[in-house]
Formats: C-alpha cells, sequence, structure tokens
C-alpha cells in the first residue's frame, strides 16, 4: 500500500512539475510593462487588476476614500469610480514610461497618490 501511494505521489508530483517550474518566483511580479501589456489585450483585465491593487491598499490602510485625515496617504474621492480609477493609472502610465519598470503595485499606488494625495 504504501509503495502504492508512492507511485501516485510520484506520478502526481511528475505531472505537476512543468506547471511549478513556470510559477513565477517571489522576485517575478508584475511590472509596469506586463500591465501596460495586459491593458493592451484586455483592458477589463487590466482594470480588474488596479481594481485589485486598490482593494489590498484600502485593506491595509495606504489608501482611503474620502477619509482626510485618516493616515493615509492616498484620499480617493468618495464617488470615485472603477473606471476613473483605471483611467488615472493609465494616463500617468501613458505620462511617465520609465514607471513602467517597476512593479505595477507600486505604479499604481504612485499614480493614485500623485492624483489624490490626502491634505495634511
Amino acid at each position: 500500500m504504501k509503495r502504492f501511494a508512492a507511485i501516485v505521489l510520484s506520478a502526481v508530483l511528475l505531472g505537476v512539475w512543468p506547471a511549478l517550474a513556470q510559477t513565477p518566483t517571489v522576485l517575478e511580479f508584475v511590472d509596469g510593462n506586463d500591465l501596460s501589456s495586459l491593458n493592451n489585450q484586455n483592458q477589463f483585465a487590466a482594470q480588474s487588476y488596479i481594481i485589485g491593487v486598490v482593494d489590498a491598499a484600502l485593506a491595509a490602510g495606504s489608501i482611503a476614500i474620502g477619509a482626510r485625515g485618516s493616515g493615509a496617504k492616498t484620499c480617493l474621492p468618495v464617488h470615485a469610480t472603477q473606471a476613473q480609477v483605471y483611467g488615472v493609472v493609465m494616463q500617468y502610465i501613458a505620462n511617465q514610461p520609465d514607471s513602467l519598470q517597476y512593479p505595477a503595485a507600486g505604479v499604481v499606488g504612485m499614480a493614485l497618490y500623485q492624483a489624490y494625495p490626502c491634505a495634511p
């Protein structure tokens, strides 16, 4: 029985290994170039990525929604839409092509910080 389990486990690992070998390492995050390429292929996917970054930043407290004085660096307008946030980020990328080399989550954060800084 143990031998059978070892054979099955080996077969499963051998089948999964090629997929694991192609999985990005921690040092291969999505960068601005990847986000720009994704936007050219599928704008909905790019917008979804951006909103995912915003959701994570909201949870972490680095972005707030209309909450000036909350300790956040970026304060999105209360009535900001996903389309508006996406537009701000894509405009930033268009105006700052050197940003493409940096991690995409940081590019999203910088674009939104420049557009919507919290008042002191």
